[in-house]
């Protein structure tokens, strides 16, 4: 029998913080820090953004341009895409056998 356990909230509640504590500085990251947290290049983290593949992101409003992530949230995203064995790949012709085919 499986249990799903929850360590993250689905969705964070709005809240606002105890006068006196700030947020720690960490907490939201931009697309350049987000893709060195998840150690991938910065333009496969944009591209799976606009395929809809990769993690939930903090467009702000006021900001034309950029985003932001939430540490929690590319936690999530990655546990979520955890394996425990390779994904078949379909095999590839060799080149010996494509350049026979040919002639």
């Amino acid at each position: 029998m499986s249990q799903e356990i929850e360590i993250l909230p689905a969705e964070a509640p709005a809240f606002d913080l105890p006068p006196g504590v700030r947020a720690p500085e960490n907490l939201l990251l931009f697309e350049s820090e987000a893709a060195r947290f998840l150690r991938e290049p910065e333009a496969r983290l944009r591209a799976r953004r606009f395929a809809g593949t990769g993690p939930v992101f903090v467009k702000p409003e006021d900001e034309p341009w950029g985003v932001r992530y939430f540490v929690w949230d590319l936690i999530r995203w990655a546990c979520q895409h955890r394996r425990n064995e390779m994904p078949r790949a379909p095999r590839r012709a060799s080149r010996k056998g494509a350049s026979q085919e040919a002639a």
